[in-house]
């Protein structure tokens, strides 16, 4: 009977062994992956993926900016940050109207109005 207690015991710390290696597997694959999903979402989303934005969480505009992004939104459901997203450019008056929009929201000089766009197609100021 004891015999057959140490093979038991022996069994059950090799058994251990396995799944602890295979633990350290699993983990080692999840890691990779992830890097890989990483990588594969950079190559498909240049904008977005890059600066660690939720593209879910933007809103497109083109002008004035090309995106507002709502960071959070998504994922916590409460907006943390709003984001002003527009690309570089060298054309005289997309810069004017970026240092423009950049003096504003530095400066403070803007005001944040929610309005609402009733079944009827009515707008309602909150």
């Amino acid at each position: 009977m004891d015999i057959l207690r140490a093979r038991d015991a022996r069994l059950d710390e090799v058994e251990e062994r396995i799944d602890d290696a295979e633990e350290a597997l699993r983990e080692k694959a999840r890691i990779i992956g992830r890097r890989s999903a990483r990588l594969a979402v950079r190559r498909i989303d240049p904008v977005f993926a890059p600066r660690r934005l939720n593209a879910d969480d933007a809103k497109v505009l083109f002008h004035p900016v090309d995106y507002v992004v709502f960071r959070g939104m998504k994922e916590q459901g409460t907006i943390k940050e709003i984001i002003l997203l527009d690309g570089e450019t060298t054309a005289p008056e997309r810069m004017g109207l970026q240092k423009s929009i950049e003096k504003a929201v530095g400066s403070g000089n803007y005001e944040w109005l929610t309005v609402r766009v009733q079944e009827d197609g009515a707008i309602v100021e909150e």
